[in-house]
C-alpha cells in the first residue's frame, strides 16, 4: 500500500477531543474523554472496527492484568497516515495521563481537580492534577523539546537560586543563555549567543568559525553590518547545531542535566510517561522528578529549506529550550 492510499489517522490531541480545561474531579474528567470518544466514533472505526472500543478500553482499563490484543488493529493503526500507533504513544498518552497517574500509580486522589491546558504555550506542563504540574513524553522514546526559556526565566525562585551560584557555575552560563533567547526571536536567540553585540562579546562565541574570512561571520558578524534575515536563515540550522553539540559535551551535559533537575525542583514539574504494549494492549506509566539526560535544542526547522520537488519550505522553528529526556 502507498503512502497515498493509506487511510488517514485521527488525531490524538487533547485538543482533537476537546477534553481541554478544567475538571472538578477524575469522574468528570473521564467522561468527558469516553463523551469525546464517541462523538468521533465514525473517524477511528473508519480506520477499524474495534479502534472507538479500543481507545475507550484503554481509559477504563488503567488498572487491572486484562489485556486487548487484536493484531488486525494494530496492524491497521501502524499503517494509517500519520502512523496511529505512533501517535497513541506521543499524544493519546497526554490524554490518559490524569487518568493513570491517579489511577495507576495513585499519586493523587480522584477527587482532585484536573487542568489540561488549552496549548504548550501556556506553560511546560501538559497536565496538572492538584496544581501538581505534570509533563508527558513517549516512554522510552528520543529527546523532547520541553522547557523553554520563557518558562525558565520567569521562575523567580529559580532566578534567585542561580544567582546565588558562584560565577565560574556552568549553571550559570546557561541560565544567562536562557535570558538571551527569551530575550530575542528563535531565529536571532541562537545568532546572538554566538556573536552578541559587537561580534566577540556572545555568551558562546566559542562557537563561531575559526577560518579566516569564513562567509558566516562575515554575513552575521553585526560589526560588518546589520544581518539580513536571508543570511540568518541561511546559517540559523548550523547555529542551532553547534549550540546542541556544545550541550551534550560532558561537563556541559552533566551541568545542563543538573540544571533541569534543579529548575524541575524549583517548579515543581513532574516528568510522566506512559508506554502502550502492541502485545498486550495494556498502557504502563512510569512518574519522575529526575530527568536522564537533558540538552539544549530547537524544534521545527530553524531555517529555510527546499522540498523534494524544488518548493521553498519557509522556517517553523521555535525558540531553543531544554531537550529533556525521562
Amino acid at each position: 500500500m502507498t503512502s497515498s492510499s493509506r487511510a488517514n489517522g485521527p488525531g490524538l490531541k487533547p485538543t482533537n477531543f476537546g477534553t481541554t480545561g478544567t475538571y472538578r474531579n477524575l469522574s468528570a474528567y473521564k467522561k468527558a474523554v469516553l463523551d469525546a470518544i464517541t462523538d468521533r466514533a465514525s473517524e477511528f472505526n473508519a480506520v477499524h472496527s474495534k479502534y472507538e472500543e479500543y481507545l475507550k478500553w484503554l481509559v477504563d482499563n488503567a488498572t487491572g492484568d486484562e489485556t486487548f490484543f487484536d493484531k488486525s488493529l494494530f496492524d491497521a493503526l501502524k499503517t494509517t497516515q500519520p502512523n496511529s500507533w505512533n501517535e497513541l504513544n506521543v499524544y493519546f498518552i497526554e490524554v490518559l495521563g490524569p487518568i493513570y497517574i491517579i489511577e495507576q500509580l495513585e499519586l493523587f486522589e480522584s477527587s482532585e481537580e484536573i487542568d489540561v491546558p488549552e496549548s504548550a504555550i501556556q506553560g511546560a506542563y501538559d497536565f496538572a492534577v492538584d496544581g501538581a504540574q505534570i509533563s508527558v513524553k513517549k516512554s522510552g522514546g528520543s529527546k523532547t523539546n520541553t522547557l523553554k526559556p520563557g518558562d525558565i526565566v520567569a521562575n523567580q525562585s529559580f532566578g534567585d537560586f542561580i544567582s546565588g551560584l558562584p560565577d565560574n557555575d556552568i549553571k550559570k552560563l546557561i541560565y544567562q543563555i536562557f535570558e538571551v533567547l527569551n530575550e530575542h526571536s528563535a531565529l536571532d536567540g541562537p545568532i546572538k549567543l554566538l556573536y552578541g553585540t559587537n561580534g566577540t562579546n556572545g555568551l558562546l562565541s566559542e562557537l563561531k568559525p575559526t577560518k579566516k574570512g569564513d562567509d558566516q561571520n562575515f554575513m552575521l558578524d553585526p560589526s560588518t553590518g546589520t544581518p539580513s534575515r536571508e543570511a540568518k536563515e541561511l546559517y540559523a540550522n548550523d547555529i542551532e547545531t553547534s549550540i546542541n553539540k556544545w550541550s551534550t559535551q560532558t561537563a556541559n551535559a552533566n551541568a545542563m542535566r543538573e540544571f533541569n533537575g534543579d529548575y524541575l525542583l524549583y517548579s515543581g514539574l513532574g516528568l510522566f510517561t506512559i508506554s502502550i504494549s502492541d502485545r498486550t494492549g495494556r498502557g504502563t506509566a512510569n512518574y519522575s522528578t529526575t530527568p536522564s539526560g537533558s540538552s539544549l535544542a530547537g524544534k521545527g526547522r530553524a531555517s529555510f529549506r527546499y522540498g523534494r520537488n524544488g518548493e521553498l519550505k519557509m522556517a517553523k522553528g521555535e525558540k531553543m529550550g531544554i531537550s529533556m529526556k525521562f
